[in-house]
């Protein structure tokens, strides 16, 4: 007698493929098919028998593609602020050289001597 694990897709006369489980009654794999739970994404195949799986795959797949235009927005307009164009780096050389000039302390700079 074959163990389960030795077996071939081709010893079972009905075969669930999302699965990879092999049954030898039509009875069996009816039941097993009625246990499946599917993405409820257009489009989406995906089967599996666990709610969890299907947690964690709409969470991986599905729910990291959708765009909160709201974060998009703030985070384009906070790049935006902050991006280092030309003269902010320009202003910035003046800022730090002047706080030197007064002797202030400046983290990451190598005392001289």
């Amino acid at each position: 007698r074959h163990r389960p694990e030795e077996r071939d897709r081709d010893d079972y006369p009905f075969y669930c493929d999302p699965c990879d489980k092999g049954f030898f009654t039509e009875k069996r794999y009816l039941e097993h098919c009625e246990e499946h739970i599917y993405c409820p994404e257009p489009g989406c195949n995906f089967v599996c028998r666990k709610d969890y799986k299907l947690e964690l795959h709409r969470m991986l797949l599905h729910d990291r593609n959708k765009v909160n235009l709201e974060d998009t927005a703030k985070y384009l307009a906070d790049r935006k602020k902050n991006f280092p164009t030309a003269k902010k780096v320009e202003e910035s050389k003046k800022l730090l050289q002047l706080r030197r000039e007064r002797g202030e302390y400046i983290p990451g700079d190598r005392p001289k001597g």
